[in-house]
C-alpha cells in the first residue's frame, strides 16, 4: 500500500521549489542572467532526479552562490578600475621623471625653470637679498680683521664643498682657513656669462654663482685691504694679519675647455690687479699673490700647460699611475686623491694599518721630492673617531693639507698634532 504522506511531502517539497525559482527571479540581472538559468536548471534536474532529498537545502546553497558570486564580480570590477589608475599614476610618474633626466641632459633655454627647480621656492626678491647679505658678510668680517680678540693664525686646511656652508667662504676665513671649493657648470645656453655653483646640476641655482659667492667678494675684500701697497711690493691678504695666499680649488663640472675660458674671463679683474698667483714659463719665475687659482674636476690639462703666463694650476691626481711623468711643479701646487684610490682597502675603525700608511708615505714622498704638496680627500665621515683616528695618522705622515667638512674640528686635531 502506498504512502499518501510521501506524496504530500513531495507536493510541500515542490512547492517550496517553486517559491525559490520566484525569488530566484528576483536577482536576475543583466550580469548575472546565465548564472541564474543554470541554478534554475540545476534546481528542476534535482527535483526530477531520484535523489531528491533536501532540494531546499541545495537550493539555497545555489542562492548563496549567487549572491557571493555578485559581490565578487562587483569586488573585482573595482579591483580593476583601481588597477587602472594605479597603472596610469605610474605612468605619469615616469613620464615625469623622464622629462626631467632629458631636460637636465638637455641644451634647450626652455628648460631654465627646471634648472633651477629650487629658485621657485623662496620670493623673487631672493636675488636682493642675496646682495644685502653679501654686503653684511662683508662688513662682518672686514670687522673681524680689525678686531684684537680674533686668532690671526692660519691653519693648513680644505674646506671642502665650502659652498654648503650657512656662509660660503665667509666661515671658512674667520677661521682662519686657507683653501677653499667651489664646484662650477657652465651653461652657456641658459646664461653664457655665468658659472653657476652646485654639487649636482639638479641642485642648481641662478642666485648661486662663482662670482656671487665668491670672486665679487674676494674682489672686494682684496681691494680694501690693498689700497696702500706694502713697500717692499707684497699684497695684503684675505686672511687676517697675513699676506698669506688663499686657495680656491674649481671644480669643473662641464665641458673642460669651454668651462676654463669662462673662468679665466671671469679672473681677468684679479690678473689686472695683479691678485693671482702666477708662473712665468718663459723667465721660470714665480710670483705669489694673494689668491691662488687650482682647477680640479675635469681638468683642461693642454690648455693650462700651453700659458705663457700661468694663473691656474693643475690640481693633480695622485693616484695617477704617470704622476711623475704627467705633472711637475711648474703645472701643479697641490695633488689629490680619495683614500680608497691609494690604499686601494678599508681602513680600521681605530685608524691606518701599517700596510696603508707606507702606502700613504711613498706617495708623499714622491710628489714632495717632486715639490708638490699633497692632500687627500673622501675620508670615512660616519664614525667621528674614526675619522679622526685617520686624520691623525695622516699628518704623521706628512699630509700638507687636511681636507676638511667638520672645521673647527680639524683646527682642534691640528692643535693637538703640534703638542705631540
Amino acid at each position: 500500500m502506498w504512502n499518501s504522506n510521501i506524496y504530500q511531502d513531495q507536493d510541500l517539497k515542490q512547492n517550496d521549489i517553486n517559491i525559490e525559482l520566484h525569488e530566484l527571479n528576483g536577482f536576475e540581472s543583466s550580469d548575472e542572467e546565465s548564472n541564474i538559468g543554470l541554478i534554475k536548471s540545476e534546481v528542476i534536474h534535482s527535483s526530477s532526479s531520484s535523489s531528491f532529498s533536501f532540494p531546499c537545502q541545495r537550493l539555497q546553497r545555489l542562492k548563496n552562490l549567487v549572491t557571493f558570486n555578485s559581490k565578487s564580480s562587483s569586488s573585482s570590477s573595482k579591483s580593476k578600475s583601481n588597477y587602472i589608475y594605479l597603472i596610469m599614476g605610474l605612468n605619469l610618474i615616469i613620464l615625469f621623471i623622464i622629462s626631467i633626466i632629458i631636460s637636465i641632459k638637455s641644451t634647450s633655454p626652455i628648460i631654465k625653470p627646471i634648472i633651477f627647480w629650487k629658485d621657485y621656492l623662496h620670493s623673487n626678491n631672493q636675488l636682493q637679498n642675496l646682495k644685502a647679505n653679501n654686503l653684511n658678510n662683508l662688513i662682518n668680517y672686514k670687522t673681524h680683521l680689525n678686531s684684537n680678540e680674533t686668532s690671526s693664525e692660519t691653519y693648513p686646511i680644505h674646506s671642502h664643498n665650502d659652498y654648503w656652508r650657512s656662509i660660503p667662504l665667509f666661515n671658512a676665513l674667520e677661521l682662519g682657513i686657507n683653501s677653499v671649493e667651489a664646484d662650477v657648470w657652465y651653461l652657456p645656453t641658459i646664461n653664457s656669462n655665468e658659472l653657476y655653483v652646485g654639487h649636482k646640476k639638479l641642485l642648481l641655482s641662478q642666485y648661486k654663482t662663482l662670482d656671487s659667492l665668491y670672486l665679487s667678494n674676494l674682489e672686494t675684500l682684496l681691494d680694501e685691504l690693498n689700497q696702500q701697497h706694502i713697500t717692499n711690493g707684497l699684497f695684503n691678504g684675505v686672511l687676517k694679519n697675513s699676506s698669506k695666499t688663499l686657495n680656491l680649488i674649481i671644480d669643473i663640472k662641464t665641458n673642460a675647455n669651454e668651462t676654463f675660458n669662462q673662468v679665466l674671463s671671469q679672473l681677468k679683474p684679479f690678473i689686472d690687479k695683479n691678485y693671482l698667483t702666477f708662473y712665468d714659463s718663459t723667465t721660470k719665475e714665480w710670483e705669489i699673490g694673494p689668491l691662488t687659482i687650482h682647477i680640479s674636476g675635469n681638468i683642461p690639462y693642454e690648455l693650462i700647460k700651453s700659458q705663457e703666463k700661468r694663473y691656474t694650476f693643475i690640481d693633480s691626481k695622485l693616484d695617477s699611475p704617470e704622476f711623475q711623468k704627467q705633472y711637475n711643479n711648474e703645472l701643479s701646487i697641490f695633488t689629490s686623491s680619495s683614500l680608497k684610490n691609494l690604499i686601494r682597502s678599508k681602513p680600521n675603525n681605530d685608524g691606518l694599518t701599517q700596510e696603508q700608511l707606507d702606502i700613504l708615505e711613498d706617495k708623499f714622498h714622491t710628489a714632495q721630492t717632486m715639490g708638490i704638496k699633497t692632500r687627500i680627500w673622501d675620508i670615512p665621515n660616519h664614525q667621528n673617531n674614526q675619522r679622526d683616528e685617520i686624520t691623525m695618522d695622516l699628518l704623521k705622515i706628512g699630509v700638507d693639507m687636511i681636507n676638511c667638512d667638520d672645521l673647527k674640528n680639524c683646527i682642534k686635531l691640528l692643535k693637538e698634532f703640534k703638542e705631540i
